[in-house]
């Protein structure tokens, strides 16, 4: 009876483990998708208008319409990192229009959703008579701001590979022939949407 019960513990105790782990991977699916409609919402509103526009083009088929969206999404995508690799090689140049790339990248990518979390803050705590609620909000539309940035990390040379090419393209249209600049190459991220570094292992010789 021991060994029987003992069987059936451990069958409870992995069906258990196994909803739990279910679970937190749905979760986890549900967040990052919202996380990323979230971060790639001003591609995502400027592709679906564009789209819009060519309607007529494709009769204004629902899926049709779903699949060009997401497809001119991607090259949109493509061209904030098309930008972001001239970015990188002007600073590593030592240019200052470098400057100029930063702040567009910054502003079309970063500045719809900062300035949509300020708006619903501000109603927010405006209809709760928090004090001081527009500097509050600002805050928060500022929290916003770095949160997005911090995806996109334009002045660090990475960039997803989904979009290596784009990347690597603007990088090298502003390369120098000679210097420094030469034995700098663009870095390729491990992730296909995000920019974290590539991973190197180093063995143990013995």
């Amino acid at each position: 009876m021991d060994y029987y019960q003992g069987y059936e513990d451990a069958m409870r105790q992995a069906r258990v483990s196994h909803s739990a782990g279910l679970l937190g991977f749905v979760i986890r699916t549900i967040i990052s998708i919202l996380y990323s409609a979230f971060v790639y919402a001003p591609l995502l509103i400027f592709s679906y208008f564009l789209v819009n526009k060519m309607s007529a083009l494709y009769s204004n088929d629902v899926y049709i319409k779903v699949g060009l969206t997401v497809i001119v999404a991607y090259f949109l995508f493509s061209f904030v990192y098309l930008l972001k690799g001239v970015l990188i090689g002007l600073r590593t140049n030592g240019q200052r229009p470098w400057i100029l790339v930063w702040a567009i990248c910054v502003i079309s990518a970063c500045g719809i959703q900062a300035i949509i979390g300020q708006n619903l803050l501000e109603t927010f705590f405006r209809e709760r008579n928090i004090a001081n609620y527009d500097v509050w909000s600002w805050i928060g539309g500022s929290a916003t701001l770095i949160l997005i940035y911090s995806h996109y990390q334009f002045l660090s040379n990475v960039a997803p590979r989904s979009v290596f090419w784009s990347y690597r393209l603007g990088f090298l249209s502003v390369r120098k022939k000679a210097g420094t600049f030469d034995r700098l190459t663009p870095k390729k991220s491990d992730s296909y949407f995000q920019n974290a570094q590539m991973k190197v292992s180093h063995r143990k010789l013995g």
